[in-house]
């Protein structure tokens, strides 16, 4: 019949072209998806409100502690080209003398800054600032193609700045003049002291800042995790990083229940609103499945993931369903006595006296626990009531007495039971199956919690046919199993 690779084609597995996969495993490039980056920015709303909210409050306290108010004097000045005869006598302007006061308009910007003046304002006032300091707050300016002078001091108190001005203007200038004749200075602006400080606080605009500083962190530390998630992005990621053959893949579609918009289910082949895709990948592996199982001789199919929420009970549940359409009697038998949901999938009640659990504690028979779901055309054993010792039901010798009995009457066992990382009801169970399809949910589980799932199950020397990569709504279902529930469960039924 052929070698175990003839069962699987490399050119394809689930409308996937492998060729093109295998070209971008060996040249591995960092892809971005920039609509589900996007759907992820919005599931993660709460942290772009973090860190905006964070930075922006930084900025403002930054800019509240960092803030010193100037405030500035000023006066400003006429250069007089007219030399003052000792009549008291004005002489005509001309154009040297025009010429003559422009140039020296600019020496005073030196002159008026110089050392020995600042040094007797510094030595009038009593100031504790260097010369230096004065020197840096003391401006002069000239307007363009004029005679006029500006001076301005900046200081952080509004007197100090109005002192240190008024002492330039009313005497050290004045004084200065009196040794020079040509030519003089007139005030055309007298100094005033500054009510209002001429910056102010930028508290508001740091805020402002820091928020979109925020913003953009968030969405760059969300997008770079999101990179560096070791999940399986591609199909050919599986291939790369799993030693197991790759079923096919399942695209995602969504079934709403009816009468409830908000609530979902796993969608199923035999839904009305099933795609064409959708069946018929799952119509291939199903094929795949039964190929290999009618060679080696399989009849207990186990069905599991690494963890929580991957789509495993609706993957059970479809193949099923598809092995029941391919004419075989099969049995679906929902062992995942946790959180079970195959009767959710399914939409029917789970009687808690019948069920595996009340089969295993010899309360029920199997033939009084098996459901007939017309609509599916499947046979189904619910799990019925929740126990507390689960593993040990499963690890018990009437496990296995069952699935013995009812193989007998039954082509195909089909057993959903609970994700492999957290709890070891599915490595359990491998002791009494033939074959193990583990389902990977696109960029869900890490890869070294898949590969530790694999692992632990091949410790069991559990014969895993392979994966079944499903590209699952990123919401998932209302039947999902939290980690923390797991956990929490798995040490309530260990006391």
């Amino acid at each position: 019949m052929g070698s175990e690779a003839a069962l699987l084609p490399e050119t394809c597995f689930g409308g996937i072209d492998l060729a093109t996969e295998e070209k971008t495993a060996a040249n591995p490039v960092i892809e971005i998806n920039v609509m589900r980056l996007i759907k992820i920015f919005i599931r993660k709303w709460w942290l772009f409100v973090l860190f905006s909210f964070l930075l922006a409050g930084a900025g403002y306290a930054w800019a509240t502690m960092n803030y010193v108010p100037a405030y500035t004097a000023s006066a400003s000045f006429v250069v007089d080209p007219r030399v003052t005869a000792t009549d008291n006598t004005t002489s005509k302007v001309t154009n040297t003398d025009l010429t003559a006061a422009e140039k020296l308009a600019t020496t005073y910007q030196y002159v008026l800054k110089g050392k020995d003046m600042l040094i007797e304002v510094k030595d009038e006032l009593k100031l504790d600032s260097s010369i230096e300091q004065l020197q840096k707050n003391v401006k002069i300016s000239t307007e363009p193609e004029s005679f006029i002078l500006r001076l301005s001091v900046t200081w952080g108190n509004p007197d100090t700045a109005y002192q240190i001005c008024n002492s330039l203007v009313t005497s050290k200038i004045p004084e200065m003049l009196e040794e020079i004749n040509y030519p003089s200075i007139r005030v055309y602006d007298s100094p005033t002291r500054p009510n209002h400080p001429n910056t102010y606080n930028r508290k508001n605009a740091w805020a402002g800042v820091g928020f979109l500083l925020g913003l953009i962190l968030a969405a760059l530390l969300i997008a770079v995790l999101e990179m560096s998630r070791d999940t399986a992005k591609k199909f050919s990621d599986l291939q790369r990083k799993c030693d197991v053959n790759v079923l096919g893949s399942v695209p995602a579609v969504i079934k709403t229940k009816s009468g409830n918009k908000n609530k979902k289910r796993g969608l199923l082949v035999t839904d009305f609103n099933a795609g064409f895709s959708f069946v018929e990948n799952i119509k291939s592996i199903r094929t795949k499945v039964e190929t290999f199982s009618e060679k080696h001789q399989y009849k207990r199919l186990l069905v599991t993931s690494s963890l929580e929420n991957e789509g495993k009970s609706t993957m059970a549940v479809n193949l099923a369903i598809t092995l029941t359409q391919n004419g075989k009697s099969v049995l679906l038998i929902d062992a995942d006595l946790r959180k079970p949901s195959v009767h959710k999938l399914l939409e029917f009640r789970s009687n808690k006296e019948e069920g595996l659990t009340a089969i295993l504690e010899g309360s029920a028979t199997w033939q009084d626990s098996i459901r007939y779901i017309a609509e599916n055309g499947i046979v189904v054993l619910p799990s019925g009531k929740i126990p507390n010792n689960s593993s040990e039901l499963l690890a018990s010798e009437k496990m296995g007495d069952l699935l013995d009995e009812l193989e007998q009457e039954f082509d195909y066992i089909v057993i959903d039971t609970a994700p492999t990382c957290i709890v070891t009801d599915a490595t359990i169970l491998t002791n009494y199956t033939d074959a193990v399809i583990f389902v990977v949910k696109q960029d869900f589980a890490r890869f070294s919690e898949i590969n530790q799932a694999l692992s632990d199950l091949s410790e069991q020397r559990a014969k895993v046919i392979g994966c079944i990569f499903n590209i699952a709504d990123e919401q998932g279902g209302p039947y999902g199993y939290g980690r923390k529930y797991y956990r929490s469960y798995y040490r309530s039924s260990e006391r």
